[in-house]
């Protein structure tokens, strides 16, 4: 409330004393130029009196119940605990000044004839969330560092470092049997991958990155190198490829057919701040309904860092006025081995080599468990993800390039089948899940081989009766979708293994399997850098 009394509309003061004169409120000084607050918000901008006026006075009630004089001064008269509306309306606190400011907060209404006050900081976000930030070399809006990691750059973890450029990637096709190793290493080493997002490489946004980025201003300098260089030494054919970058085949000495690769995740960065969200025509789970438009939707996300970590940041809408904001759970959502013969399979649905698994769970910590189907394995990895929903329902999720450092460790068949049993497809395995997959075309029957694998790991690694399993499975186990644009759907399960702390540990389990951050139980190194047999 700014002013006190029932002195003329659009006046205000105190005759309550009957001295023929008003009197300002001294609380008048909470009205700042531009917004009054209390009974007098209806007041025209020119000060003249509009909308509803105040209503006149009327009789009050003591505690007694009896009349009292309407002319008795104020002080005089018993007032209750809460006063009408028309004498006197609550008091409105104004906003708490904002961190960093200094004084009385300003309004934040509308400012009509001009643009906001240098104070406004209602107004200075707004015009901040509308603009479209320039994203600098490790810089975010936020005035915290987020490293652009160019090749070479920054900490380089692992035993070796495997780039990614034209000679060490492939674009839209996944290794065979037919491609030559990048590089070849012992099992139980670590390696350092450099991986590029195809978001901001691809046809439809101009196959330029630094153009493309540039127009959501992105600076030069904070566009990857080895991004610029695949899109233009590069091509596949839109039609019939995959959009997805991969680096790699690596050789793991020792890997034979019929042995598992066991691939950990131990580190992952992001290598830019910021990513993309794509939504194409004829693509996600909503085809034929979105997008609405003829062209790509394809949304700029740039990354902010906060006290808890990483967020991902969008409009609520396309004015920009409110932003999302929503936290990072970086993985990559291609890790795989080479299929037998001589024919690169599509980089898009995934199957028992791995893949495109799109398994949100495969964060730092986790471990995949891959079938070896040729010698040596050659291993891949690519399609980094900074943020994923189950489901991946758009098309993609926020796609980013990362550095990730993998260990590959070689589980030989006979400790893979006392652990695990007959593994024929993807496992991953978390600190707290074993997660078995399910892959089919139909999500029906991609529901049914995840529940079929699930009994299988669980018969194989505790002894549990096929039909006890299926009922443990049913009451204590979710069934997850990996996803469902990617061609072959998937569903991963997730068995919780403290469930079973009490049952004894199988004899003849191997160490190396025994956790995804356990020891390796081979070692060395073997270092050797060859050129791919025709780049994609």
């Amino acid at each position: 409330m700014g002013w006190r009394g029932d002195g003329p509309a659009g006046r205000g003061g105190d005759r309550s004393r009957g001295s023929g004169r008003d009197v300002p409120d001294p609380r008048s000084r909470r009205l700042r130029a531009g917004r009054p607050h209390g009974i007098h918000a209806h007041r025209r901008r020119d000060g003249r009196a509009g909308g509803r006026r105040p209503q006149p006075r009327r009789h009050r009630h003591d505690d007694s119940g009896g009349h009292l004089d309407p002319h008795v001064p104020r002080e005089r008269i018993v007032r209750r605990r809460r006063p009408a509306r028309d004498l006197e309306p609550p008091r409105r606190r104004h906003p708490r000044p904002l961190p960093g400011r200094t004084g009385r907060n300003r309004p934040a209404a509308p400012h009509p004839g001009g643009p906001a006050p240098p104070g406004c900081t209602a107004h200075a976000r707004r015009r901040r969330a509308r603009a479209s930030p320039a994203v600098h070399a490790g810089a975010t809006r936020s005035g915290r560092r987020v490293s652009v990691l160019q090749p070479g750059e920054g900490d380089l973890p692992g035993d070796h470092y495997l780039p990614a450029g034209p000679d060490t990637v492939l674009w839209g096709r996944l290794p065979c049997a037919a491609d030559a190793p990048v590089l070849t290493i012992a099992s139980g080493t670590t390696v350092t991958i450099d991986t590029v997002s195809h978001e901001g490489i691809l046809e439809d946004q101009g196959k330029d990155p630094r153009a493309y980025f540039g127009r959501h201003g992105v600076a030069p300098e904070a566009v990857l190198d080895d991004a610029v260089a695949i899109a233009a030494s590069l091509s596949r054919d839109p039609a019939h490829d995959g959009p997805h970058v991969v680096t790699g085949p690596i050789h793991v000495e020792g890997a034979q057919p019929g042995d598992l690769l066991k691939i950990t995740v131990e580190r992952l960065v992001p290598r830019v701040p910021y990513g993309v969200i794509s939504n194409r025509h004829g693509k996600g789970a909503l085809v034929g309904v979105l997008p609405r438009g003829p062209h790509p939707v394809s949304v700029f996300t740039p990354v902010e860092e906060r006290p808890g970590g990483l967020v991902g940041t969008m409009p609520l809408t396309d004015d920009g006025r409110r932003i999302v904001e929503f936290p990072l759970a970086p993985f990559l959502g291609t890790m795989g081995v080479a299929v037998a013969g001589d024919e690169r399979p599509h980089s898009v649905p995934p199957g028992d080599h791995g893949g495109n698994l799109d398994v949100k769970l495969l964060t730092e910590g986790a471990a995949l468990y891959l079938p070896v189907q040729v010698p040596g394995a050659l291993a891949y990895v690519g399609d980094p993800h900074f943020a994923q929903g189950d489901g991946e329902v758009a098309l993609t999720a926020l796609e980013a390039s990362l550095r990730a450092t993998l260990r590959f460790e070689v589980v030989a068949r006979t400790e893979a089948l006392a652990e695990f049993g007959e593994l024929t497809g993807p496992l991953a395995r978390t600190d707290e899940f074993l997660v078995p997959m399910g892959l089919d075309p139909d999500l029906d029957e991609a529901m049914r081989k995840c529940v079929r694998a699930a009994l299988d790991v669980i018969t194989a690694r505790w002894g549990m009766d096929e039909h006890l399993a299926y009922a443990y499975l049913s009451a204590a186990t979710d069934f997850d979708i990996s996803q469902v644009v990617d061609i072959v759907c998937g569903i991963h399960a997730r068995i919780r293994e403290s469930d079973f702390g009490r049952v004894p540990q199988r004899a003849g389990v191997s160490q190396a399997v025994a956790s995804p951050g356990s020891a390796p139980s081979t070692t060395g190194r073997v270092d050797s850098a060859t050129s791919p047999s025709g780049s994609a």
